[in-house]
């Protein structure tokens, strides 16, 4: 992971997810697709977010939560 040693010395809680094979989770490590929802009811409400992956999932993670008024 990019960053990882910077990101583990510092207060960010990072959470990492698997989405195309399983893996064991721990080390911050879970399997499937986060859950916008859970992890903005378990936050701080001045957090942020910084989603990373492809373009296709980044824009369907945001559509999900976020859909155009009709």
């Amino acid at each position: 992971m990019v960053f990882e040693n910077e990101l583990a010395a510092s207060n960010i809680k990072v959470k990492k997810f698997s989405t195309r094979q399983q893996i064991e989770e721990k080390d911050g490590w879970f399997n499937g697709r986060f859950d916008v929802e859970k992890i903005v009811h378990e936050t701080p409400e001045d957090a942020h977010f910084l989603v990373c992956g492809s373009l296709p999932f980044v824009r369907d993670v945001w559509q999900k939560n976020y859909p155009l008024p009709a």
